[in-house]
């Protein structure tokens, strides 16, 4: 009995799979580098079927704008499955957000996918995606703002202040691999920003200041994150590191 319905559970289970409507997500760097604009903005509305309604407040890099526009699609959505009604929007009203956007060839304002292109902000932080949008590390706008705009900035071909940059990788990754405590999680989240710039602007900071966040082995976040900068960093030591 236990047999068979163990195998009903199974079959429900794939059934209900197969009506799902799924995408494989990009991470962090193409999302960005797809992008044309940089924004913070006002969420007016958002309706799951037809799009999202925005306010500009700023402009950060790229094409410029401005008032209000309407993003009604997706400019990196690969489809894995459909349930037949479609992919739909579920970005919170909120105050502020940041996206990255672009216009398709028909003048739609888009997003990347529904759950990734845009970051939104809490009580002064931003929840962060600079890895991948089920990875994201909550950090202070003054934060996100100055190291966002600095990859979106290397990505585009712009320049960047790459001394003030480095300088605050620096600073997080000099102090140990901290955790997921509540003592530790702050400095957690800052360290996973500063070692995933380091991947994206393939900054020249000490390699061997990342091998502690590698050997975390009670920390799978600080490996993989410590992985990728060392990999960008494409130095002896650095490959020497990663094949231990």
């Amino acid at each position: 009995m236990l047999r068979k319905i163990v195998l009903l559970l199974v079959c429900l289970t794939i059934i209900n799979s197969s009506f799902a409507t799924t995408w494989d997500e990009p991470w962090a760097d193409e999302v960005i580098k797809q992008s044309s604009s940089f924004v913070l903005a006002q969420v007016v509305s958002c309706n799951a079927d037809s799009g999202v309604s925005i306010r500009i407040i700023k402009t950060l890099s790229g094409k410029v704008l401005s008032d209000s526009i309407f993003i009604s699609d997706f400019y990196l959505l690969s489809l894995c499955s459909s349930s037949g009604d479609g992919p739909e929007f579920h970005i919170p009203v909120v105050d502020s957000c940041y996206f990255f956007i672009t216009q398709n060839k028909e003048g739609k304002y888009c997003i990347a996918t529904p759950s990734t292109g845009f970051d939104y902000v809490y009580q002064g932080k931003v929840a962060a995606t600079f890895r991948h949008s089920y990875h994201q590390a909550l950090v202070h706008v003054q934060v996100y703002e100055k190291m966002m705009t600095a990859v979106f900035n290397n990505y585009h071909g712009q320049p960047y202040d790459e001394a003030s940059v480095t300088a605050y990788v620096n600073e997080c990754i000099s102090k140990k691999p901290a955790g997921f405590s509540d003592e530790e999680i702050g400095t957690f989240f800052e360290q996973h920003v500063a070692l995933e710039c380091v991947y994206h602007l393939k900054l020249k900071v000490d390699e061997q200041k990342m091998f502690p966040f590698l050997q975390d082995t009670a920390n799978f976040h600080n490996q993989v994150s410590a992985a990728r900068a060392l990999v960008a960093c494409n130095t002896a030591t650095a490959r020497n590191e990663l094949l231990k």
